[in-house]
């Protein structure tokens, strides 16, 4: 849970170039809802990869 946390905060600065803290729902959820095992890794990491983005 700890390196999805940090894989989200690490990308929010570079592409909004924020930082918001504490974490925002609906982000919140979904890694609370990994970790309790509620919801597969691959599913938070698809559904993160199909946000736009504006680094690329």
């Amino acid at each position: 849970m700890h390196a999805l946390r940090i894989a989200h905060q690490g990308h929010e600065p570079l592409s909004a170039r924020q930082m918001t803290l504490p974490l925002p729902e609906p982000e919140r959820a979904r890694l609370m809802a990994v970790r309790r095992g509620e919801m597969p890794l691959a599913r938070f990491s698809s559904a993160s990869a199909s946000r736009p983005s504006a680094c690329s």
